[in-house]
This record gives structure tokens, C-alpha cells and sequence, in this order.
């Protein structure tokens, strides 16, 4: 099984982090550990690692058509350069409540508020993305995502609607002016992931017509 050293984590969290990936429980229970924390990414739940599982995460995917779409005018291009406001740091820590650096207890809070401020804050002035729209009512981000081009497909990478304005049909919204920007931009498909514990997207996902193309068992493995 290959181990891969993972430089940016291990820097980030003060510790070595490595990445490793298995097909079937039988090769993920032989892995042997190298001493900080190993990811540990997996096809099918392995039984003996259950009380390391910290991520099932599931991959959806639309392929688009070309259809004329209206795109609600309190959504906007976040402006290159921009500071990051503190809503729309609210708003990333929020898309990050069920992520696996959130979940682990040995990860420090912390160390999750600045990995997703560092997230945003690259996705913002576009080293991770290629473009961030936010939705703003009078003047506040109440919604944002941020997407990256990868070939034919536009990835999704961060999608938050403030807990307070769910049910407004914000969250559609801001995938329709995704799907526009994706045709526009050359894209055939969208790619999103999320965690299949975060019922409220996975629920959301389905209901416009995304489909579950990949689920992965993610590990924390501590040594």
C-alpha cells in the first residue's frame, strides 16, 4: 500500500501527515502506521477502523444542457481583491461543520477555523477558484460558492447558505448561477462532494437532480 508525505498538512498541523489509499478492507486493516496522522481513504467501511471513521464522503455530479437561465440579481462575481467580509467567514465556517478536520477530536477547533479561513481567503482572491459568488440581502452575504475548472468539469468546492435564510430557495439559486457559469466557461459537468452525514445537502443535492457517482470511507489514523 502507498504512503504518500503530505508537506502542506504537516506544516499546517505541527505534525507528519501522510495519505494512503485501500480497495478492500482486508489491504486498509494490514496498513502499517507512520508515527503522526495518517489519511486513510477507502472504497467500502472497514470494521476494525470503525471508531477512526471521521468522512463518508460522497461525490455528485450533473451533466448540463444548455438551457436559457435567469439568474437572481442579488447574486454577484465576489470582487477580486476584496477583503474577506465576516459574514461570508461565517458563512465558510458553516459549509465546514461536517468535515472530518471539524469532527476529529484531536484536531484543535482552532486549527479548523484556520484551515476554512485560509480556504476562503484563497478561493477569494483565486488561487484555489476560479470564481466565488455570493448572495447578498441588503448588503450582507447570505449565501456563497466557490467553483474551479478542472477540464470539462467545474467543481464545486465551498456552498453555504446562512442557517437563518435556509428555505428560501437561496441555495437553488446560487446552483443555477453554477450551472450558467459552468456552460459558459466551456463545462459539460458539475462536480460537488459533501459528507453523507450532512443529511440537509445530501437531501438538496437529490432534489436537483444530482447523482451519487463515488462514495469514499476517509480515516483518521493516529499513531
Amino acid at each position: 500500500m502507498i504512503v504518500e508525505y503530505l508537506e502542506w498538512d504537516s506544516i499546517f498541523f505541527g505534525i507528519d501527515v501522510y495519505r494512503s489509499k485501500c480497495k478492500s478492507a482486508v489491504k486498509a486493516n494490514e496498513i502499517q502506521l507512520n508515527k503522526g496522522l495518517t489519511y486513510l481513504f477507502c472504497e467500502e467501511a472497514v470494521t476494525l477502523l470503525e471508531k477512526s471513521l471521521f468522512d463518508v464522503k460522497v461525490t455528485f455530479t450533473k451533466i448540463l444542457t444548455q438551457r436559457k437561465t435567469e439568474i437572481d440579481p442579488k447574486i454577484i462575481s465576489y470582487p477580486l481583491g476584496n477583503k474577506v467580509s465576516k459574514e461570508l467567514l461565517y458563512l465558510t465556517y458553516q459549509s465546514g461543520q461536517y468535515s472530518r478536520f471539524k469532527i476529529d477530536p484531536k484536531i484543535p477547533n482552532d486549527k479548523f477555523l484556520e484551515f476554512y479561513k485560509l480556504w476562503i481567503l484563497n478561493s477569494v482572491n483565486r488561487s484555489f477558484s476560479d470564481e466565488v459568488f455570493t448572495y447578498k440581502i441588503d448588503g450582507i452575504d447570505v449565501g456563497m460558492v466557490t467553483l474551479k475548472k478542472d477540464k470539462k468539469v467545474c467543481k464545486i468546492g465551498l456552498l453555504a447558505v446562512d442557517k437563518d435564510q435556509r428555505g428560501a430557495k437561496i441555495g437553488s439559486k446560487l446552483m443555477l448561477a453554477v450551472e450558467k457559469w459552468a456552460l459558459d466557461n466551456g463545462c459539460s459537468e458539475i462536480s460537488v462532494e459533501t459528507q453523507e452525514s450532512n443529511k440537509i445537502a445530501v437531501t438538496f443535492y437529490k432534489k436537483i437532480q444530482y447523482n451519487i457517482v463515488q462514495k469514499e470511507y476517509i480515516y483518521h489514523l493516529w499513531e
